[in-house]
């Protein structure tokens, strides 16, 4: 009896671990009630924003930052590379090879010791009676033909084409380990072989595919072979006996570097861990603090190089993860399914983030940051250490998904954030900033879940210099969240737990913020204000308008983000007030959410000091600004909104042109000490306004020069260079012929005046050219004479 019930107990193993063709299979979904599949399906959704949030952002992982900073300086990256290529430290094959194995031992050793602790078989009681030998078992379960047709000539070599089975559940649970590493790892090397940026990279991960293959069917063998002799599973044996070490005795291994390379750095890995396991700490996190092994950690630029090769595995696993859909509800169709794949990718991206971060430790505090503009003294064993806490947190969070049976260390309800350990409050000396988030109804779904995670960009790029964060949202009324917090992960985990509401009540908000700036000593008070339309409850309109400026007045600095999508004839409105209520030059706007993250980003690097030319350009023209390479266009044909120099955004035009064609205002945010060439060609007929602003020391907008009912036409070119200077010029071409037809000089907080040549200034220089001609005439004519005589 117990042979058959092992028997099913395997087909479980196959049919939950096949990924990523399939990865729980029907048989295994009948397995939760629809409670339980609802409860996954809320602990995945629940966690997926701060997943993205913490493992994704390339601003929130230490390596993951300083290589796309390397790779932006073409210059920085061109030298390390012909560096390490000279003292023969460039990656090869055999690298590539030793780097993989890093990382696919360090989620094996996981599983290993997870399926040790907490296996699915804990629970099952002798029962059904299955007689079948594997390949039968998986068909029966699986029901898909195509991944049998990847994994059956696999079983059916390592068993003979015999039927085989199994002798008790601990000798099962080594099957469990067996298919799941095989999924893992299969899934692992084929994201990287296909979306890889690197060439060999991908070539080598195609190889280890095969050697893939290889040891799922001498894994096999070896427990056919000692059946019934197995006593209770162990992850140290299984990490000693059945590893990497069992491909050395095949013919690849002989015939086949790649492979060598891979089996013998993976076996040496294995070796120097195998005894910290019994410590009972996760075999993710003994792996991550081994350390020195491998291609890396012997020199700088052996860090580096490595670094990068970790660097591109991380981004094929983000769009190999990309590629799973999260499913909309707990009934959609592959719910589980995918939900399994998605936890599976993060698992690799969180074993590629902690080799990683690991690399950037050893190059900071063994290096003395040559390749990073921090010091030893800043990032030391206190920032690993929580790196390495964050991660291990995470990786158990993930393995413990589909763990239904009882109470593990998951939120279920990230909106209750009285269950979250509140920090003591910490405010800056320099600046303290209250976040505050509208989350109405209408805020639900898409537009919510991107301020999440631009609200977590946001914290990660403002907390890099001195500067504390409170959070408050509203609906009907306000609540604040978090008090002043210089903690990250604290507030992370605070922004990505909101949820929607009812109703829009900005006032509340505003001044819950200002209740909690009025106890702050910081020397500067700032209020980033977000909401996606007009309030429908407290103060509204003007009396709304006169709260704000009364906060400014009293030293708070006001942005406003404002989120416009489908308002229709509400949206001027909206803008209207969004743009009174912010400072000079603060109001940002955006017209669809996926954009969300990119303007809270811009107004983070504005609060911690990058300066701006602020122009607004209102309306029937189309502008361009070409800087480097790079070029800002606002024509429909060809829009380019965003470069390395500066954005460009849209508002909605509260007038017409003359022929009643809607126009929208352009507004350039230019990151201060270049000189930029604007161009101005019109689209249509009527007037246009310009405005040019200029950043003080204090980084505010202080210096606004203005230029009013400029006409304008179809064939109208004008010219002009944003520059800090003392004077700003326009330069108009009204007809297009390629002159200057009338120029406009606007000083410091002034009004554009035109510039006219005075009639004397011509006389003066028209009468001086003339005496010139005369002196010339009679200096030769008197020559003239002397050569006659």
């Amino acid at each position: 009896m117990l042979k058959k019930l092992t028997c099913f107990i395997l087909c479980l193993v196959i049919s939950a671990s096949l990924m990523p063709t399939i990865v729980l299979a029907k048989a295994q979904e009948l397995n939760y009630t629809e409670g339980e599949r609802e409860l996954i399906y809320l602990k995945y959704t629940n966690q997926e924003p701060m997943l993205k949030a913490l493992f994704e952002d390339t601003s929130t992982v230490g390596y993951w930052k300083m290589m796309k900073r390397i790779e932006e300086d073409k210059a920085l990256s061109w030298s390390l590379d012909k560096s390490s290529q000279l003292i023969g430290e460039f990656p090869d094959k055999k690298d590539y090879a030793e780097i993989l194995a890093n990382l696919i031992a360090m989620q094996e050793g996981d599983f290993a010791e997870q399926i040790e602790t907490q296996s699915r078989f804990d629970d099952l009681k002798n029962g059904a009676d299955y007689v079948s030998d594997i390949v039968d078992i998986a068909d029966s379960f699986i029901g898909w033909k195509g991944v049998l047709k990847d994994i059956s000539p696999i079983i059916s070599a390592a068993v003979d084409g015999k039927e085989t089975l199994i002798e008790n559940i601990e000798e099962a649970k080594y099957y469990e380990i067996t298919i799941q590493s095989y999924v893992q790892a299969n899934g692992f090397l084929d994201a990287v072989r296909k979306y890889a940026k690197n060439k060999e990279l991908r070539e080598v991960a195609k190889d280890l595919l095969k050697t893939n293959d290889i040891l799922l069917e001498k894994r096999l063998e070896y427990l056919g072979n000692t059946a019934g002799t197995i006593a209770g599973y162990d992850a140290k044996f299984f990490m000693k006996e059945l590893s990497f070490s069992l491909l050395k005795e095949t013919d690849i291994y002989k015939t086949d570097d790649t492979v060598k390379w891979f089996v013998d750095c993976g076996s040496e890995l294995f070796s120097s861990v195998l005894s910290k396991l019994e410590a009972g700490k996760f075999a993710f996190r003994v792996v991550m603090l081994a350390g020195n092994i491998g291609f890396g950690t012997s020199n700088t630029f052996n860090r580096y190089q490595e670094m990068r090769v970790v660097s591109d595995v991380a981004n094929a696993i983000v769009k190999a993860n990309y590629k799973v859909q999260t499913p909309s509800n707990y009934n959609s169709p592959k719910a589980l399914e995918n939900i399994q794949m998605k936890c599976d990718y993060y698992k690799m991206l969180l074993a590629t983030h902690a080799r990683g971060e690991y690399l950037i430790y050893q190059l900071l505090v063994n290096d003395a940051g040559i390749l990073s503009d921090k010091n030893p003294d800043e990032i030391t064993e206190s920032w690993y250490n929580g790196q390495v806490d964050v991660m291990t947190r995470y990786f158990n969070i993930l393995n413990n998904m589909f763990n239904v049976k009882e109470d593990v260390d998951i939120p279920t309800d990230m909106n209750s954030h009285q269950e979250l350990e509140e920090p003591i409050r910490t405010t800056s000396d320099e600046r303290d900033i209250v976040l505050v988030l509208d989350t109405s109804g209408s805020m639900s779904g898409t537009p919510l879940e991107e301020t999440k995670k631009a609200s977590v960009k946001f914290v990660n790029t403002i907390l890099e210099e001195d500067a504390s964060i409170g959070v408050v949202t509203y609906d009907d009324k306000a609540e604040q969240l978090s008090d002043f917090s210089v903690n990250k992960n604290h507030l992370r985990q605070i922004v990505t737990g909101i949820s929607d509401g009812g109703g829009t009540n900005i006032g509340d908000g505003l001044a819950k913020a200002k209740s909690m700036l009025d106890k702050s000593q910081a020397r500067k008070k700032m209020i980033v204000l977000m909401s996606d339309g007009e309030p429908n409850q407290g103060k509204e309109g003007e009396e709304l308008i006169a709260y704000a400026n009364e906060l400014k007045n009293s030293g708070i600095y006001l942005y406003t983000l404002g989120f416009f999508e489908d308002m229709g004839d509400k949206k001027s409105s909206a803008q209207y007030l969004m743009e009174e209520i912010a400072s000079d030059g603060c109001h940002y706007e955006v017209a669809n959410a996926d954009d969300l993250v990119f303007f809270f980003e811009d107004i983070a690097d504005q609060i911690n000091g990058q300066k701006y030319i602020y122009v607004r350009i209102a309306c029937p023209v189309d502008v361009s600004v070409t800087y480097k390479g790079e070029t800002l266009n606002s024509s429909e044909k060809n829009p380019a909104l965003r470069t390395k120099f500066g954005t460009l955004t849209f508002e909605e035009s509260q007038s017409t042109s003359s022929q009643g064609e809607e126009d929208k205002v352009k507004i350039l945010r230019l990151k201060e000490g270049a000189d930029y060439d604007i161009q101005i060609e019109g689209t249509g007929y009527g007037v246009m306004d310009y405005t040019i602003g200029f950043m003080d020391e204090n980084g505010e907008y202080s210096d606004f020069r203005k230029f009013e009912n400029i006409k304008i036409t179809k064939q109208t070119m004008i010219d002009t260079v944003a520059a800090d200077s003392d004077e700003s010029v326009l330069k108009i071409d009204e007809d297009g012929d390629g002159k200057y037809d009338l120029k406009l000089s606007a000083e410091e907080n002034g009004y554009g005046k035109e510039v006219k040549t005075r009639t004397w200034i011509y006389i003066v220089i028209g009468s001086g050219v003339l005496l010139l001609i005369i002196d010339l005439f009679i200096t030769l004519k008197m020559r003239k004479k002397r050569k006659e005589r």
